[in-house]
């Protein structure tokens, strides 16, 4: 419901799936987003790593390097950016 809907191309694989015949997605046409679910609560870099990692296309995630490395971390003990 925070994320969205899914990519054309993990749609396909889901109606392609014998295990989910007969199942479908509710209408997320306006998904509620983690913006507006979190956003108030956590500070921006947090926020911005959450986003990275729950990107509907994996395209779009954070690499291990990227989420190892992300600003957030700064400061932390172990960061090396």
């Amino acid at each position: 419901r925070s994320v969205g809907c899914l990519t054309p191309a993990q749609n396909d694989l889901f109606l392609r799936n014998p295990r989910f015949s007969g199942l479908k997605f509710p209408d997320m046409s306006k998904p509620e987003g983690v913006d507006r679910k979190y956003g108030s609560r956590l500070p921006k870099q947090a926020m911005g790593f959450m986003k990275s990692l729950l990107a509907m296309d994996p395209r779009d995630r954070l690499s291990w390097h990227g989420m190892l490395t992300h600003p957030y971390f700064e400061g932390m003990d172990g960061y090396n950016a």
